[in-house]
């Protein structure tokens, strides 16, 4: 069974955190795929696990032997686990939204076709 837990230096990890890291290259000792999900752990100066830990999903890699990239290693690309939720979260409220004013958008458009037929009759009614 492969280990799904990764160490991760705190520099490194507090840029995740932040949103500024979405890379990581690494010795490809894991045969890093798109959709694996892995544990960062962060690990302090003096190497030792500090308790505090992300979820990831790898979203895209290359693998070496690409470019200057050595054969044995890969840069792979991934979201955080809690901003898939977050965006579906968001996809659902903004499709939500979307469809709300559709509706609101169509009402209005058949009560202002009700109007300006009322304003017609009434104009044809006062000749």
């Amino acid at each position: 069974m492969q280990d799904n837990n990764i160490k991760i230096q705190s520099e490194d990890f507090e840029a995740i955190l932040r949103g500024e890291k979405r890379a990581e290259w690494r010795k490809n000792d894991r045969d890093y795929k798109v959709d694996d999900i892995y544990n960062l752990n962060e690990v302090g100066t003096d190497r030792r696990l500090t308790g505090r830990s992300v979820q990831i999903r790898i979203t895209h890699v290359v693998y070496g032997g690409k470019s200057e990239m050595p054969k044995d290693y890969c840069m792979f690309s991934f979201v955080r686990t809690d901003e898939n939720e977050r965006c579906a979260i968001l996809e659902n409220a903004l499709q939500q939204s979307r469809s709300a004013l559709t509706l609101a958008r169509n009402e209005l458009q058949e009560k202002s076709i009700t109007i300006v037929t009322l304003a017609k009759i009434i104009a044809g009614g006062a000749r």
